[in-house]
């Protein structure tokens, strides 16, 4: 089964205290849309199963350690969050992401760049394509994917790749010609 990891702001929609409607929506369309089709890699349960804390824990406990200036002990926290994001980055044949043309994020960025270097194709899709930072364009398409006016676009995209015994012309794809 082909697996895909789901990069969307997390830690900034709730530092900025912004409407978090948007990135929880495409996150929950997505598992729900390829459940059975593609193994999601969901990275909030990921960190769950590492730290044990849900998102809001994490991101308080890290304001905690930055507040009493532990700087180290928030960065060496971060860093096995950081280790396991990129680790299932790795492992994915693609990786399905949504940015927020407001929003500035970092983590999904970073994986964004590591799917890229590995050329993992990043299928993409925004609340503002036209908005979108050119770099973030740049990694998409550098990365042998492909960007999206919605989400269900972008799903119909994946799923019509998966449908009628396609799932070789999209491995073959994925792998760069190779079966």
């Amino acid at each position: 089964m082909l697996r895909t990891y789901i990069i969307s702001p997390l830690t900034t929609v709730m530092r900025e205290d912004l409407e978090t409607e948007e990135v929880w929506t495409f996150r929950e369309k997505v598992k729900k849309e390829l459940v059975g089709m593609i193994e999601v890699i969901d990275p909030i349960r990921l960190e769950y199963e590492t730290t044990g804390l849900t998102v809001h824990e994490a991101f308080n406990y890290i304001g905690q350690l930055k507040k009493a200036r532990r700087f180290k002990e928030a960065a060496n926290f971060v860093n096995n969050i950081i280790d396991i994001d990129l680790g299932a980055v790795k492992k994915s044949n693609f990786v399905i992401a949504y940015i927020h043309s407001k929003l500035h994020t970092v983590g999904g960025i970073h994986e964004m760049v590591e799917a890229s270097y590995y050329k993992i194709p990043i299928y993409l899709t925004s609340d503002n394509l036209e908005e979108l930072n050119a770099w973030i364009m740049s990694l998409t398409y550098k990365s042998g994917g492909e960007m999206f006016e919605s989400v269900d676009d972008l799903v119909y995209y994946i799923k019509d790749m998966c449908s009628e015994n396609q799932d070789l012309s999209l491995i073959t794809k994925i792998n760069g010609g190779v079966v």
